[in-house]
This record gives C-alpha cells, sequence and structure tokens, in this order.
C-alpha cells in the first residue's frame, strides 16, 4: 500500500493516513504526506477519518 502510493504521481497531492494499532510500526522518512496513527482509534474518530477519506483499504482477511 504505501509502496503504490509513492509510487503514484497521481496520489501526491493527497495524504495517506494509516490507522490503527500495528506491532509493526511503519516509519516513513522524508515523507510529509505519510501520517501513522499506530493506537487503537475509537469508533467516533473513525467515523471522522472515514467522512475525510478519498480512498478506503481495508487490509483484514476476515472482519467481526
Amino acid at each position: 500500500m504505501v509502496q503504490a502510493y509513492l509510487k503514484s504521481s497521481q496520489l501526491k497531492n493527497y495524504k495517506l493516513v494509516i490507522a490503527g494499532n500495528d506491532k509493526k510500526q511503519i516509519v516513513m522518512k522524508n515523507s510529509t504526506n505519510i501520517i501513522n496513527i499506530n493506537r487503537y482509534i475509537k469508533d467516533d474518530e473513525i467515523k471522522d477519518l472515514f467522512s475525510k477519506a478519498k480512498i478506503v483499504v481495508y487490509p483484514y482477511l476476515s472482519a467481526t
């Protein structure tokens, strides 16, 4: 996902927000357009993130 974002010239005017608690912290140097929120995201904050998103990617194989 991050590699595709960095390679895309069409996405350079958009921010990439990676949100959620992940043990494998993604650290991107030299990219001010990538925001990593590495913690539990509450329901009201998820709603806000989704409503502002142009694209949403769900990295889950299954969800409840």
